[in-house]
């Protein structure tokens, strides 16, 4: 009997293709589902805050300010160090918190006040071990290349990178005694880049980058590195009149030769961007305070947090509002609003997808699972490292 060969288009290969994708992302997510409902029923046990201190950097608002506030009502012994120890946010911590609390200024630009702040919390832990330590101070400062001093860059090395180094360097005989942990507060702007606030991304890129390798290193002394890495909040950082504030300033600084190669509708294009932008801010700030309070909380510190905002998908209608300078150059190319944010956006997508390659490998989205993985293979996988982004397509499917 003669075969008919049977010819499959090329539309029915594409439906098999795309359903084989989503079966596999679906097992992935019924895998962590599982996962998270074993994990609820026999890892109820948090760590015991009783003997354990925590130090957290940058409490005067935020983050830090709030993430004192829980441990300390937790019953953790937390040293939260600030840099205006008779600000606000201060005063509020020392008023709404027990005497367990330690409220101390540190500026983590500067080595000698590191060492004093380190003097202290040796002077003052009593019977208590130092757990953790959690580099969470930050600052913002710069714009685009043109529009940023290398002061900017400067700033934001030293507070965001440098700061963490120092303080890491100053806490780890205490860490290593303990085999306590290393919670740093990074960024999603730490793996993906965001056009016009480089000082601020290149600081991050380098903090993360710390971060990873520090993890390999400290994993011989039992010390568990984690990264918690934010999108956008509604914090002290991410303010939109100041922002906007110092851009102008920048803007009055610059000579009429510079706005002239910018053209006279670039500031405004600019407020336009980071107006949408400033919309997409979330100001359930208590997202990453409930992933740095899972991190210090839980027996060792291997956790991935997903639940994404996709927050680039500001740049369609973006797209649509700055289609980029068509009228022909007078000297050179004025700078295209509409380009930058569209390789922004393929720089996203490819971001999200090596997100989803690397999560289906694991067999989990959310990460859950690494709880259960030995240290080393969870060293392998790239443990500790956690983003946590408002709401979106990851948290969707599940």
């Amino acid at each position: 009997m003669t075969q008919i060969p049977i010819v499959v288009g090329e539309s029915v290969k594409r439906i098999i293709y795309f359903s084989s994708v989503a079966l596999f992302i679906l097992t992935g997510v019924l895998i962590t589902m599982i996962a998270d409902l074993i994990k609820k029923i026999f890892f109820k046990s948090e760590i015991i805050p009783h003997g354990k201190a925590v130090f957290i950097t940058g409490c005067d608002t935020g983050f830090g300010n709030a993430l004192a506030k829980r441990l300390d009502s937790k019953g953790f012994h937390v040293f939260a160090t600030c840099l205006f120890p008779a600000g606000t946010g201060a005063t509020e911590l020392k008023a709404s918190c027990s005497n367990r609390l330690h409220v101390l200024h540190m500026d983590v630009t500067k080595d000698e006040s590191v060492k004093k702040a380190f003097e202290y919390v040796k002077q003052n832990l009593g019977s208590y071990e130092l757990w953790a330590v959690v580099n969470n101070a930050g600052i913002v400062k710069g714009f685009t290349v043109d529009f940023s001093s290398v002061d900017d860059f400067r700033d934001c090395i030293d507070v965001n990178f440098l700061g963490s180094v120092r303080v890491t360097k100053a806490f780890l005989p205490l860490l290593r005694q303990t085999k306590g942990r290393i919670v740093n507060v990074t960024s999603a702007a730490g793996e993906l880049p965001v056009p016009f606030f480089t000082p601020y991304v290149a600081s991050k890129y380098a903090a993360v980058g710390f971060t990873d390798c520090l993890r390999f290193e400290l994993d011989t002394w039992g010390i568990s590195v984690v990264s918690i890495e934010p999108e956008t909040f509604v914090t002290g950082l991410t303010c939109p009149e100041t922002i906007l504030k110092n851009f102008d300033a920048k803007l009055k600084g610059f000579s009429p030769s510079f706005k002239e190669d910018y053209g006279d509708d670039y500031a405004a294009s600019f407020k336009d961007y980071a107006n949408l932008v400033f919309s997409f801010l979330c100001p359930k700030i208590s997202i990453v305070v409930d992933d740095l309070d899972r991190d210090l909380g839980f027996p060792g510190g291997k956790y991935l947090s997903f639940t994404n905002q996709r927050f680039q998908k500001s740049l369609t209608p973006a797209r649509e509002k700055f289609p980029g300078n068509t009228s022909p150059p007078v000297t050179a190319p004025r700078p295209s609003f509409g380009d930058a944010l569209e390789e922004f956006r393929l720089s996203s997508l490819t971001f999200e997808l090596k997100v989803v390659v690397f999560f289906t490998r694991l067999g989990s989205v959310s990460g859950i699972l690494l709880s259960s993985i030995s240290d080393r293979e969870a060293l392998a996988l790239k443990k500790g490292r956690g983003h946590s982004w408002p709401s979106g397509w990851i948290q969707k499917l599940c």
